[in-house]
C-alpha cells in the first residue's frame, strides 16, 4: 500500500497499545489526526538484494530541504566518521592538558546527590580521570582523610564521603590531590555539607 516504503512515526506522546486510535485508525492516510512529530520514510532500491547480511552498510540520503543549496547534477552525500578512543596514553593526556578537565560533582555537595539511590548511599564522583591515578583527600589542616586508587578504562571514580575508618566525614572543606603517574598532579577543592543524622533506637 505504501509503495515499497517503510514508514516510521515518532509521536510527541508515549505509545499506548490500549489506545484504540493507534490500532484502528490508519496512520498513513490520517496523519493529521495524530500527534506526530517526525516521519521517516526510507525507500528500498529494487536493483539491490533484499536480504541483509553481516557487514552491510546503510546510506541515508536526506531530503534537499535539509541543506541551503545543492548544485544541480551533483548528488548530495553525508559522510559519518568515527575514531577509536585512545585510553591510557600519558603523552597524549599531557599534551592536551587533560588534568585541567578533571572535575568532582556535585561540588559543593549539599547533603544530596541526584544519582543517589538511598539516604545512606552518599557519594561524589570524580570525572575525566586518566586510566591510572591515585586520589588523596585531605582536610584543610592537612589530615589524610581517604585514599582512592584507580586502574581501569572507566573515566569516573566515586568517593562515598567516608574516611579511612569508613566513618562519614563531617561538613567542611576538603582538598583532593589527583596524582596521575607520567601526567602530573591536580588539586581540587571540595565542599561537603552533610545532612543531619537521625539515629533510630
Amino acid at each position: 500500500m505504501s509503495g515499497g516504503y517503510e514508514i516510521l512515526y515518532i509521536m510527541e506522546s508515549s505509545y499506548d497499545p490500549n489506545v484504540a486510535s493507534y490500532t484502528t485508525m490508519n496512520l498513513f492516510t490520517q496523519q493529521s489526526q495524530f500527534d506526530i512529530m517526525y516521519v521517516w520514510a526510507p525507500k528500498s532500491d529494487p536493483s539491490l538484494p533484499s536480504d541483509f547480511t553481516a557487514g552491510d552498510e546503510m546510506t541515508i540520503y536526506p531530503y534537499t530541504v535539509t541543506v541551503p543549496f545543492i548544485a544541480p547534477g551533483y548528488p548530495l552525500y553525508y559522510d559519518f566518521t568515527t575514531t577509536k578512543a585512545i585510553i591510557g596514553s600519558s603523552s597524549l593526556a599531557t599534551n592536551r592538558g587533560d588534568l585541567d578537565k578533571i572535575r568532582v560533582v556535585p561540588n559543593p555537595y549539599y547533603g544530596y546527590n541526584q544519582n543517589q539511590t538511598s539516604t545512606v548511599d552518599r557519594f561524589v564522583t570524580f570525572r575525566r580521570l586518566p586510566k591510572k591515578c591515585t586520589i588523596k583527600i585531605y582536610s584543610l589542616n592537612g589530615d589524610l582523610i581517604r585514599i582512592l586508587t584507580k586502574n581501569s578504562d572507566d573515566p569516573t571514580l566515586r568517593w562515598n564521603l567516608r574516611n579511612l575508618e569508613s566513618v562519614p566525614v563531617a561538613s567542611g572543606m576538603y582538598i583532593a590531590l589527583v596524582d596521575a603517574e607520567g601526567i602530573g598532579q591536580k588539586i581540587i577543592k571540595l565542599a561537603v555539607f552533610t545532612p543531619e543524622e537521625r539515629l533510630d533506637f
